[in-house]
């Protein structure tokens, strides 16, 4: 058939008229087309990148585009590059991102053309530590019902770096409004494919999301050699690119188990180019294994062998799923009837320290940071808030591995299999524990210390709608740790308070909490305040009744008001 008339055939078939010009033009040509295109309207270029092939072939003819223009002695709008960082990234693509971002950074500077990169991180709450040490919850399991951490991680921490590439670019006077371009391409997944048609998106030209901003995907249309067919131009210099792309070949060659990536000597071959994806090194919704870790381990151990200690840990957390014995039974919720549940739920406190324990020997055998200083002071005080532990336990923990070098890497344990969530009862709380007057008025978020200073120390007090006073600390638009702060802590006072806190026998050990408060290091969120006051008053209310810290089972179940007696046979699993 030839060419016209396949024209006319999808025409009348009313299909997407890309399919019409890729009889005409060649998949790469096709996308610089489109990107001129945006240059040639005058529009401001944001351009997402990951790091991943698709990524970096669209960058690759982003640019090549760009420096043309400028030989060319055209004026070019400004270009913002984003990159996210997961902060638990598979370390050899983050290592490999940071250095394909320098070389844009150079290529934009030799052609004379204006690159911005803006790169951003999850917020503390929601990064692994904040998420998983913490006790705030556990890992995103394949079971989880949502994926929260793509959400936490890179989608919100995308918009945000979107948001403000976006408020950047409004600055510049004389271009017009920004577009933004991905490299999103069809035909990947199922999944992804109903993801783009509720989008509406295409890879004709300009089109407009739901909120009316500008988008272009171009290379929508690639195909998997087409993507390596275009870092392979750049490889064999048929491209002039800001990369020869020689570490992104690499690594998906390594990765890939014997997949062949189309070589610079050999643009377009027979052989079946590599789609290994790889992800967060913690990826538990991966399954039981993470192939493309041990593949690159496999290809090179000398090279990746840093992957190993980490992998271990991730494979650790993800045979534990179903492991009872290391979940803690009482509830972090009092209901309205006054009754806390007994039921597996989050990690106990001591699964927490030992996971600190892996998690920090895993960063010191393979050299890859996991857990900064305020991150650390985040765990310690969320520890301390819920009772989990004496004040600076996890202060403590952390100098027993990194200064006195007591590692343990994850235990390699056996696969549990899924099992239903054991409940065993409801132990009868009432209302006391959050009384606010009388003896208890100096409960929650009641500093006495600080009080008693007032006047030197500025502290004022304020009332909760419930009646409760608290100190009237400094709030953010979120909880956040101060990084300087936190180091300091760690170089000169922790040790102290490490000393004069870090018992069992402390009589409160919610201590912690207000203390970080105390020295500036810890903001609570906007208005978290009466959030923070129950958490507190709860966990001192259960210390008072000997319910902090690690409780096993059998303490649990003596002590409800309320079985769950069809649910006995669980117990004895647990």
């Amino acid at each position: 058939m030839q060419t016209q008339d396949l024209f006319e055939v999808e025409k009348a078939a009313d299909t997407q008229h890309s399919l019409v010009q890729f009889s005409r033009e060649q998949p790469m040509d096709r996308a610089m087309r489109l990107i001129r295109e945006v240059f040639d309207e005058r529009h401001i270029a944001v351009w997402a990148y990951s790091g991943g092939k698709d990524s970096s072939a669209t960058a690759c003819l982003l640019l090549t585009v760009a420096a043309d223009y400028r030989r060319r002695g055209l004026s070019l709008p400004p270009i913002y590059v984003t990159h996210s960082s997961t902060g638990v990234e598979n370390p050899v693509v983050a290592a490999l991102a940071m250095a394909e971002l320098t070389k844009m950074k150079a290529f934009a500077a030799k052609h004379d053309f204006t690159l911005i990169v803006l790169t951003g991180e999850p917020d503390l709450n929601s990064s692994w530590p904040g998420r998983v040490l913490t006790g705030r919850a556990l890992p995103t399991y394949p079971s989880s019902p949502t994926m929260d951490c793509s959400q936490s991680w890179k989608v919100d921490v995308g918009q945000r770096l979107l948001k403000e590439a976006m408020i950047k670019a409004d600055g510049h006077k004389g271009w017009n409004r920004p577009v933004v371009m991905t490299g999103v391409r069809s035909g990947e997944s199922a999944a992804r494919d109903v993801r783009i048609a509720a989008r509406r998106e295409h890879g004709d030209g300009i089109w407009s999301n739901s909120d009316g901003d500008l988008r272009l995907t171009p290379i929508f249309s690639f195909s998997t050699d087409d993507v390596w067919e275009t870092l392979g131009y750049a490889a064999a210099g048929l491209l002039e690119s800001y990369s020869d792309f020689s570490e992104v070949i690499e690594f998906y060659r390594d990765a890939g188990g014997g997949c062949v990536v189309l070589s610079a000597d050999a643009v377009r071959g027979s052989s079946t180019p590599c789609s290994t994806r790889s992800g967060c090194w913690s990826c538990t919704r991966a399954g039981k294994t993470d192939r493309s870790a041990e593949q690159l381990v496999e290809s090179n151990p000398t090279k990746y062998g840093q992957l190993k200690p980490l992998n271990r840990l991730r494979t650790y957390l993800v045979n534990i799923q179903y492991d009872w014995s290391l979940r803690n039974h009482l509830g972090r919720t009092i209901a309205k009837d006054g009754h806390i549940e007994v039921v597996a739920d989050a990690f106990t406190p001591e699964t927490l320290r030992k996971l600190l324990i892996y998690t920090l020997t895993a960063e010191r055998l393979s050299g890859v940071p996991i857990i900064s200083a305020a991150q650390l002071i985040l765990i310690d005080a969320k520890w301390s808030a819920s009772a989990f532990f004496p004040p600076f336990t996890a202060i403590k923990t952390y100098f027993d591995v990194v200064d006195r070098r007591m590692y343990e890497q994850a235990p390699e344990v056996p696969y549990m299999p899924p099992s239903p969530v054991p409940r065993v009862g409801r132990i009868f709380v009432g209302e006391d524990w959050y009384q606010v007057t009388g003896i208890n008025s100096m409960a929650g978020m009641r500093d006495p210390l600080m009080e008693l200073h007032h006047e030197s120390c500025d502290i004022k007090l304020k009332a909760l709608k419930n009646g409760a006073l608290v100190c009237d600390y400094e709030e953010g638009r979120k909880r956040a740790v101060d990084e300087d702060g936190a180091m300091d802590f760690l170089a000169f006072l922790a040790e102290d308070y490490i000393r004069d806190y870090c018992r069992d026998d402390n009589p409160d050990w919610t201590e912690g909490y207000r203390i970080y408060q105390r020295l500036g290091i810890l903001t609570n969120g906007l208005g978290h305040s009466r959030m923070m006051d129950e958490i507190l008053r709860r966990s001192q209310w259960l210390q008072s009744k000997d319910l902090h810290g690690q409780r096993s089972v059998d303490e649990l179940k003596a002590r409800c008001t309320v079985l769950y007696e069809s649910q006995a046979a669980l117990f004895d699993c647990v």
